[in-house]
């Protein structure tokens, strides 16, 4: 079967002598420079290098399959076929390599700039003389065994080569184009060909090699071609023009059955490796440009000038402190500025210098290391680092390189095995050779590795902590810098708006150590909240360690005085809060496992009635769980009811939670007189609501702690929704309600904002705005909010309930929602879709309910802001609503959901709770 194979070859390199070579395979470029041909791995260079040249169809076939997997089970099956079967088609094709080779001597000979000895070559059948000087030449040698055909010109000499091999079985056409560039030779060009020439002399015996420029393995890689239409390919080849960037070093094979093209990626490993990290680079690049950096040195001269505009503030630093934040604030040069404050933002480790400035967009250059040193802005002594640390810096590449270092040769994969290698071979491998330790070769290694490493010096990591902690001070929800700055950018831009008050600062803190203090608390509680899900063991600890702080600061009579004569909602910026919080918090954890501890803490944390005066009655709760469930002492926990019910900092839901642990007490063997007091304090019981069941099919689930849902059969198919969703649609359905919406009382603390905006942020109270990211006062939730206020809130309630009619209560209600619609956003409240809908709400409520809620929620906003109904309905041609606690078969009220249905019953709004039960088929 006839064969053809159209081959256009161009000799290219990156040297001035710019030579290249293009291979055409029917109409489909292929460009291999030969940079890339000297650099492939051997077993390539093999799977290019074959002898045979048979055209027969069944070693054709095979040689298409094994184009793409060097490692076929046949390749030695079909390498001794070749070997055995040699044909004329070999000697043709080496006799034209060779004259190719010849001219590209002759060039170099001609440009004097080669120096190299070239092997003896067999004389060709072409010419010697391809390259004369602006002339065409045509040599023709023996038809019957090949014809070849010779066409040159000169400039950029092109030749063109065309030989008709008769060969056994099949008729083989080639065509070679060649174009060479005359100009420019370049001497390290000829000292890489003298090089390649003398590894050729070597093997000049092995017919697998060929002493050429254009080397077998671009040859032999095209001779080796599928089959194709014989009628195809007999024309003339059309001249290769160009090839662009994106092709070169690419090989399309095209598969003239079946029409597929497959294409095999021989560029270096390098080029892609680069590729992406280039646009990994460009990616990072437009996040840390020119205009971020600035924008993030704005964001930190905006908070440090806030803070040394505060008397109370500035007395908190010293004066070296000071002189530092000056001196990287102040100096000409931006840089370190910049590096700092994106070093701030980071992890505290240390980071290669030169990268670093790459990164973040800055030109790395001078003397700017020396002077961030002179400064101590940074620090690059990482030398008592422990090794583990270091190798953790590094990349999973870079390791691997240390690893073969060292000749470690197990099967490593993960980034952690080549740090457990490496620190065991440390340890283990004794160096016989070198006076050093192998621990100190490694140390080197690794510090040649990173380079040039800095990281933030500690002391300026602590003073720009202690400035974001003084500005967010009022903003426990801002955890880290970059929270601050995000909520800094939103203010800036206008997507967000904090109602505009007046701000008075006070002295919080009364002296540096007081404020260090607090500061440590704050970092215990940081630890402990990481460390609260993870180890019991861990948690005991920090709570021992708060517990133990705790009790001096208790025991420094000064401290307690100054902090009594603070508002309560001033106190709460003290290092005795924070410990009493962390400790609640890991008496929750710590219960089961340290019940005497755990008991401890709160029975010394009740002794006081300075700090958290407020959560007393949750201490009161968990001690008497502890006390019930974990010793077993019934009389402990009888003595703690009758004295959290007779505590006067306990809240209502708090005595109602007490109140009903205390009616499940039995006499038994409790002295009369402490089960009589223990009655006796009990409260009464609220009434029961109005409840409600619906069945509904459920979907099922069975991941625990997830919410339940049903599905529905509708005219358009199945529908799923919520238990709220399907209770919604049950009341809007079944019953005279239009239209109902799952808010949890979102609607009602809105409608409560909007009637006392002006007590909220217009009424002055000293001290309770002190930052300029307050969205509501300090002493909202401290309890202290009503008796602050008392005569302006007592008059808007008699306005709510008698003063003002129904019209005039949606006319105010409109035109404070209307003037304050994007500071009301900053306390995420519920959206009215229009003042419609707003006026409507207002007028199915009634004044009577709406002044109730509002009353509730002036007096206690902290407790009484959760518990109330999750959902509201409405009928609004009837003007009435509906309040509906949801709940599914398996829950129950708790205490504050109870009180808030009661509440809401006792002035006159209809309320229910609506069981959603499972139905099954």
């Amino acid at each position: 079967m006839d064969c053809v194979s159209n081959i256009s070859t161009t000799l290219s390199d990156k040297s001035p002598m710019k030579r290249k070579t293009q291979y055409q395979l029917d109409n489909t470029m292929h460009v291999l420079s030969d940079d890339d041909l000297s650099d492939a791995d051997d077993a390539e260079r093999d799977d290019f290098i074959k002898k045979d040249h048979s055209t027969s169809q069944k070693q054709s076939t095979l040689r298409n399959k094994c184009v793409n997997s060097s490692k076929s089970p046949r390749k030695k099956q079909r390498i001794n076929e070749e070997n055995t079967q040699p044909t004329k088609s070999k000697t043709n094709l080496t006799n034209i390599k060779n004259s190719i080779t010849q001219s590209s001597g002759a060039k170099e000979a001609k440009s004097g700039s080669s120096k190299s000895v070239r092997p003896k070559l067999n004389k060709p059948n072409v010419s010697r003389n391809i390259f004369p000087k602006k002339k065409e030449q045509s040599v023709q040698t023996d038809k019957n065994e090949t014809e070849t055909n010779i066409s040159v010109t000169s400039g950029q000499s092109t030749l063109a080569i065309s030989e008709n091999c008769n060969l056994p079985g099949a008729k083989r056409i080639l065509n070679v184009s060649i174009q060479v560039n005359l100009d420019d030779i370049s001497k390290e060009k000829n000292v890489r060909l003298q090089q390649t020439q003398t590894g050729q002399e070597k093997n000049s015996n092995s017919p697998k090699q060929m002493p050429a420029s254009i080397t077998s393995k671009q040859i032999c890689r095209t001779s080796l071609e599928n089959e194709a239409n014989v009628s195809k390919n007999k024309t003339s080849p059309i001249a290769t023009p160009k090839s662009s960037p994106s092709k070169q070093n690419t090989l399309t094979l095209m598969n003239f059955k079946t029409n597929k093209t497959q294409t095999l990626n021989k560029c270096k490993p390098q080029t892609k490796t680069n590729t992406s990290s280039e646009t990994k680079i460009k990616k990072i690049n437009s996040k840390y440009n020119a205009e971020s950096n600035t924008r993030l040195c704005e964001y930190v001269h905006t908070i440090l000038t806030w803070v040394q505009g505060n008397d109370y503030f500035k007395l908190l630093f010293t004066k070296n402190e000071i002189d530092l934040l000056l001196a990287l604030f102040n100096a000409e040069d931006k840089r370190p500025k910049i590096i700092c404050l994106r070093l701030y933002t980071r992890l505290p480790k240390w980071y290669n210098l030169q990268n670093f400035c790459k990164e973040i967009n800055l030109n790395f250059s001078g003397n700017l290391l020396q002077n961030m040193l002179e400064h101590k802005f940074v620090e690059n002594d990482f030398s008592h680092v422990p090794i583990r640390d270091l190798l953790e810096m590094l990349t999973r590449e870079d390791l691997k390189k240390i690893c073969d270092s060292f000749k470690l040769k197990k099967a490593l994969s993960k980034k952690q095995s080549f740090i457990d290698a490496l620190v065991d071979h440390s340890k283990q491998q004794s160096t016989l050779t070198s006076l050093m330790r192998t621990d100190d070769i490694l140390r080197k290694r690794v510090t040649e590795t990173m380079g040039v490493c800095v990281k933030l010096s500690s002391n300026l990591r602590n003073i720009l902590n202690y400035i974001h902690d003084l500005y967010s001070l009022t903003n426990s929800d801002l955890e880290t810098p970059n929270d601050i700055y995000f909520r800094m950018g939103k203010v800036q831009n206008e997507t967000l708006k904090y109602p505009k008050v007046k701000i008075e600062l006070t002295c919080i803190f009364k002296d540096r150590q007081q404020f260090l203090s607090y500061k440590r608390s704050l970092i215990l509680r940081d630890d402990f909240e990481k460390q609260k899900v993870k180890n019991v063991e861990n948690v005991y600890l920090l709570c021992s360690e708060a517990y133990r702080r705790l009790k001096e600061l208790l025991a420094d009579e000064e401290l307690t005085r100054f902090h009594k004569d603070k508002p309560l909602f001033l106190r709460r910026f003290s290092a005795p809060w924070v410990y009493c919080n962390v400790l609640y918090s890991g008496s929750q954890k710590l219960g089961k496992h340290y019940p005497c501890k755990v008991c401890e803490w709160l029975s010394n944390m009740l002794k006081q009635e300075i700090y958290c005066v407020y959560k007393r009655g949750l201490w009161y709760i968990q001690k008497c769980l502890v006390q019930k469930t974990h010793l077993r002492e019934l009389a402990s926990v009888a003595e703690t009811i009758r004295d959290g019910l007779s505590d006067k900092w306990v809240t209502l839901v708090d005595q109602y939670e007490l109140s009903d642990r205390g009616s499940k007490i039995k006499k038994g063997n409790l002295p009369q007189l402490l089960y009589d007091e223990v009655k006796l304090a009990l409260l009464p019981k609220c009434d029961p609501p109005r409840c409600r069941e619906i069945a509904a099919t459920a979907v099922h689930n069975n991941d625990p702690g997830r919410k339940k849902h049903f599905v529905t059969h509708t005219s358009e198919g199945k529908e799923y929704a919520s238990v709220e969703q399907t209770a919604i649609k049950h009341y809007t359905t079944e019953l005279n309600y239009t239209d109902g919406i799952h808010c949890e009382g979102r609607l009602l603390t809105t409608l409560f904002f909007i009637l006392f905006w002006d007590v909220l942020y217009e009424q002055h109270v000293p001290y309770t705005y002190i930052s300029e990211l307050q969205s509501m006062p300090l002493d909202l939730c401290s309890g202290e909010f009503y008796k602050n206020r008392t005569v302006k809130i007592d008059a808007r309630l008699k306005d709510i309930r008698e003063n003002w009619s129904l019209d005039t209560l949606c006319l105010y209600v409109t035109k404070i929602y209307n003037l304050h619609t994007d500071e009301l956003r900053s306390v995420q409240p519920y959206e009215f879709s229009d003042d419609t809908t707003l006026q409507m709400f207002v007028r199915c409520l009634g004044k009577n309910v709406l002044a109730a809620v509002c009353e509730r929620l002036v007096k206690d906003y902290k407790q009484f802001r959760s518990g109330l109904p999750d959902l509201f309905l409405w009928n609004a041609k009837d003007l009435k609503c509906c309040f509906v606690e949801v709940k599914s078969e398996n829950d129950s009220l708790s205490i504050n959901q109870i009180l808030w249905l009661h509440y809401l019953n006792t002035f006159g709004a209809d309320v229910e709770v609506c069981y959603v039960k499972s139905m099954m088929k």
